[in-house]
């Protein structure tokens, strides 16, 4: 791990005294803590210090400006209040209402302050809406660890992405696979915009990170899945298929009958109400008539529309399109409990980048995805891999060095285009957040092959490999062991 050290100038440190002053005038007129108040000004300070390097290394990012203007504004117009976790407390952080909780972390507290506008909700829960549920919540805490990232990864003097810091690590290699693609934060519609197979496996990824981490939804699954495979079975059989659905259509008939009596007869609602609230737990409790009213009117409302569906299904012709939708989301649950496409999506990924690097002929664009690869390469797979252990890049990075070499934006530092890919390779590797600082040096010593790779003067690393008979036959015919600058 190896970077740079940079002076924040005077202009610099006036910018970010007017962010402070803003950020203060903000803080005192919602009456937030000191603590809280210390840390709010803390993670601003870290924001400034590392978005250099953040806008270096991740190429499509908003400028700082813009991010700290969005940052305060969040605060500002979404934060109701901010309450930090005791760290001698077992406790997690959360944002809920415009409330944040965070525990005492700056890169927490950024990140919940981007979780403020999140909007998703699961009000009903069926299949198709858990899938554009999942993908909205993959956006949603996709978005709030790109930002954190700014001060997760980054410290102003050096880059390195903290596994053991990532929230969702699937979540983040899809949300980060989006925005290179698109160049920016991906929306809903950007997935709707998608090629029907590539959205079809994002969907099966993000409902299972979804499952993964709300326990609400794996019982769901778990029980549709057996609700519907019983169903199924039903189906085989019409007569009692028949039966049964009409013998449901009576029990919701009584349930909507009952609720009536309730909605029509204020006192029989009241008893009912202080009946209900009996049961519930202090913090459970509904806190009026009127609100209970609210709930069981939309009790009703699902009931109603369970009646509609059982009468959809009594009708011959609803049965065969019954039969195939019961088949298509039991193929699906089937699918995110044994199927796998993160690595599939990763290649599908890699296709269209290729796509975008064999088009792209303007150099500072094409520099860019030099830095994006990179960082690419070095995302984490899952808790044990990063990519470049996991995923075959050749293909890619020799589109972009051959290409990069013709252009005349790289040197090619030895003419064997074996060693000169394996030099190459270990730049994608490199953690140098200025790649056009590299230097890089070889030379032959002691029947090994060794090569130094530089920022700037300082060294970051040093690779040794057994000597080869052609590399050593280049290698003598020139100059070794004198720096050749990366970038042309």
């Amino acid at each position: 791990m190896f970077s740079k050290i940079d002076k924040i100038s005077a202009l610099t440190r006036k910018a970010l005294r007017n962010y402070n002053n803003i950020l203060e005038d903000v803080i005192a007129k919602k009456n937030l803590a000191e603590n809280v108040k210390n840390l709010l000004l803390s993670m601003l300070y870290k924001i400034e210090n590392s978005y250099k390097d953040y806008e270096k290394v991740k190429r499509y990012v908003k400028t700082k400006d813009e991010f700290l203007e969005d940052t305060i504004k969040l605060i500002q117009n979404d934060c109701n209040s901010i309450e930090i976790i005791d760290v001698h407390k077992n406790e997690n952080g959360s944002v809920i209402n415009g409330d944040i909780v965070t525990e005492p972390s700056e890169k927490r507290l950024l990140y919940y302050i981007y979780g403020l506008n999140n909007k998703s909700n699961l009000e009903t829960y069926n299949i198709e809406n858990l899938k554009e549920y999942s993908i909205i919540r993959l956006l949603e805490l996709g978005k709030q660890m790109n930002i954190s990232e700014t001060i997760r990864d980054f410290n102003g003097w050096s880059w390195e992405i903290l596994k053991n810091e990532i929230e969702d690590i699937e979540c983040n290699l899809i949300y980060q696979n989006l925005l290179i693609i698109l160049e920016r934060d991906p929306e809903l519609q950007d997935l709707n915009n998608l090629d029907e197979e590539l959205r079809n496996m994002i969907e099966i990824v993000a409902v299972k990170i979804l499952i993964k981490n709300d326990k609400n939804v794996y019982n769901w699954i778990e029980d549709t899945y057996k609700s519907l495979c019983k169903e199924q079975k039903l189906l085989q059989n019409n007569k009692e298929y028949i039966e049964k659905l009409t013998d449901d259509k009576k029990k919701i008939k009584q349930e909507i009958k009952e609720i009536d009596e309730l909605l029509n007869n204020y006192d029989l609602l009241r008893e009912k109400y202080l009946e209900e609230n009996k049961k519930r737990k202090k913090e459970e409790k509904i806190f009026s008539v009127s609100r209970y009213e609210e709930m069981i009117q939309k009790e009703k409302e699902k009931f109603l529309e369970e009646l509609k569906k059982c009468n959809d299904l009594l009708n011959p012709i609803n049965f065969i399109k019954n039969k195939k939708e019961i088949e298509n989301e039991i193929d699906f649950i089937k699918t995110i409990k044994t199927k796998d496409v993160l690595y599939d999506i990763q290649e599908r990924f890699i296709r269209l980048l290729m796509i975008k690097v064999n088009k792209e002929d303007d150099r500072k664009k094409f520099i860019s995805y030099i830095y994006i690869v990179r960082y690419y390469s070095l995302l984490w797979y899952n808790d044990k891999e990063i990519i470049l252990d996991k995923i075959n890049l050749s293909e890619l990075k020799y589109l972009i060095i051959d290409k990069a070499i013709t252009s005349n934006i790289i040197n090619k530092i030895v003419e064997n285009e074996e060693l000169n890919n394996i030099i190459m390779d270990e730049v994608f590797k490199s953690k140098i957040i200025d790649l056009e600082r590299i230097n890089i040096e070889i030379g032959l010593d002691m029947g090994k092959l060794k090569i130094r790779i530089y920022d700037d003067e300082m060294l970051e690393k040093e690779i040794e490999l057994e000597e080869r008979e052609e590399w050593k036959k280049e290698l003598l015919s020139k100059k070794t062991n004198k720096k050749i600058k990366l970038f042309s």
